[in-house]
């Protein structure tokens, strides 16, 4: 035994400050709980219970079970949810140390919200009333309301949600929330047609890995006009799915067409066919064809003789650029930004940004005081709530950046005070160690995005303290 606690130490001691692969992971959860003694035992019952069948005796038949129960729980797990026991595969989940000793009440929840997702109505009332009665919020519960979320509509949620797992602390995250969690959230971008959010998840600083969110990377990036030869999705299909069950995604994958080109000569054209989340450069560029075609002479000759054939008084060009101006800030609200801005841009293309983050700022600015108002009166919501209030000040904040990244350090300075209060009374006060860890995390990019050296050591102090 001491031989064994001095090789666990050295490893942990050894990866405490690096990022961790899943396989590693892997390897710390069979090391930890009661999961050797159980495979060890489950393998001496697996041979002594059908030796006591064969002999006649009848415990046999018990021991096997028992056995079988021991060496192949989330075998089991799975088994028993597919012929829909949701109750039967949650007590199953919180057994599986395999895959959830780091969070078993998150894998009781998690297993519900599951079931719950394919439809079986019994899980239903018993999440309902865990999610009610949660006293702490961990990974696996945070993922749990994040699928709850996604079959409620309410899809802004679900997906801050869901990336809020990614967020906790490695020594109290199961890799099984982590990459379900990466998992359900490509497949409700894929299911909402948004391929290009799969790649943004693939992109993040802490992205899980599997053999699915391959899978949907290579659709994703089939969508985006790359080059992915149909052997390779066929191959990522059957190590994904081997029973067939990402069928209909290949099939929209092989069958995608190449990506039209939605530039017309007439860039007005162009402005009312831009696609559902174009890039941010592509918008520059019509922005630019936009400008020269309304400041062209026989345009703006062409709108005078119509306003004067309808006798109207108002500017003919004036008008037009104002309609261009709420068209492009339209488009840019759903723009994905691949790029930054040239330094010189079109007149029409700044009015646009400017238009964007004045809305923006203004969505950020009466969160993040409802929010400290909150906080400095100690009002309390439930768990799920207060991690929704925190994390949509900060996607307000981050939507800010997005439409013109030279706001990122006022956006900063704008939520700061209030997110560190809201989530130092969590920690203190309601004792939400674990969450206050995962939250403080997005402080910390936030603020070393943003080039703020007191954030930045407050924040890798909260950090350190571990969950």
């Amino acid at each position: 035994m001491g031989l064994w606690q001095t090789f666990r130490e050295k490893l942990a001691w050894r990866l405490r400050h690096r990022e961790r692969a899943e396989l590693v992971e892997r390897v710390e959860d069979l090391t930890r709980g009661w999961w050797l003694f159980r495979l060890l035992l489950g393998g001496v019952l697996l041979i002594v219970g059908p030796a006591m069948v064969l002999d006649g005796i009848v415990w046999g038949v018990p021991v096997t079970a028992l056995a079988l129960l021991l060496t192949f729980v989330g075998t089991l797990r799975r088994m028993v949810l597919a012929v829909g026991r949701p109750r039967a595969a949650a007590v199953l989940a919180w057994m599986d140390d395999a895959s959830w000793a780091r969070d078993r009440k998150g894998g009781y929840d998690a297993t519900l919200a599951i079931a719950e997702r394919r439809g079986l109505a019994d899980a239903s009332a018993v999440l309902d009333q865990r999610l009610q009665d949660v006293d702490k919020l961990t990974a696996g519960t945070v993922l749990a309301s994040g699928l709850r979320a996604f079959r409620e509509g309410r899809r802004e949620d679900g997906a801050l949600l869901l990336a809020l797992v990614t967020e906790f602390d490695r020594s109290v995250r199961p890799p099984a929330a982590h990459r379900l969690a990466t998992e359900a959230a490509m497949a409700e971008a894929a299911a909402d047609g948004d391929l290009t959010r799969i790649l943004e998840l693939r992109d993040h600083p802490r992205a899980a890995r599997s053999p699915l969110i391959s899978l949907f990377v290579l659709v994703a990036r089939r969508a985006a006009g790359e080059e992915v030869p149909d052997l390779a999705l066929r191959v990522a299909a059957q190590v994904a799915a081997p029973l067939g069950s990402a069928q209909e995604l290949l099939d929209r994958a092989t069958h995608l067409p190449p990506r039209p080109s939605r530039t017309h000569p007439d860039p007005l054209v162009s402005l009312a066919h831009v696609s559902r989340r174009p890039l941010r450069s592509e918008l520059v560029a019509l922005a630019r064809r936009l400008e020269d075609h309304l400041d062209a002479p026989e345009r703006a000759a062409a709108l005078e003789e119509r306003r004067a054939a309808l006798g109207a008084r108002i500017d003919p060009v004036a008008a037009a650029r104002t309609e261009v101006v709420r068209l492009l800030a339209a488009h840019l609200e759903r723009a994905r930004n691949d790029a930054e801005d040239p330094a010189n841009v079109p007149a029409c293309w700044e009015e646009a940004v400017r238009a964007v983050v004045a809305r923006r700022e203004e969505r950020l600015a009466a969160l993040a005081d409802e929010l400290a108002s909150r906080s400095r009166r100690r009002w309390a919501l439930p768990l799920v709530e207060e991690a929704l209030a925190s994390l949509r000040v900060e996607q307000a904040c981050e939507d800010v950046v997005a439409a013109d990244p030279r706001r990122r350090l006022s956006a900063h300075l704008r939520c700061w005070g209030p997110l560190v209060n809201h989530t130092v009374w969590l920690h203190n006060d309601r004792g939400q160690a674990t969450l206050a860890n995962a939250l403080y995390r997005l402080q910390l990019r936030r603020a070393k995005a943003a080039g703020h050296p007191q954030a930045i050591e407050l924040m890798e102090k909260n950090v350190g303290c571990g969950p």
